[in-house]
């Protein structure tokens, strides 16, 4: 968060996470291309590999809890 916070030159508040929630919920292809990417790079019949899309998979659910848990 603190990095994301920085970025947008802003500091790490409910409404800040509430706000980076929505702009990272709004590339439904981007999920798409991370989706065929994790396809591309994991071996047949293996585990999914992790992806820099699984990070952002992971940080967007934690928003989501995050934000649901503060209203």
């Amino acid at each position: 968060m603190a990095a994301y916070a920085s970025a947008y030159a802003s500091r790490d508040t409910q409404g800040f996470r509430r706000l980076l929630a929505a702009r990272l919920a709004t590339g439904p292809r981007l999920d798409r291309y991370w989706e065929l990417t994790a396809v591309v790079l994991t071996p047949p019949g293996g585990p999914p590999e992790p992806t820099p899309g699984s990070a952002d998979d992971w940080l967007r659910e934690a928003l989501e809890r995050d934000n649901a848990e503060a209203a």
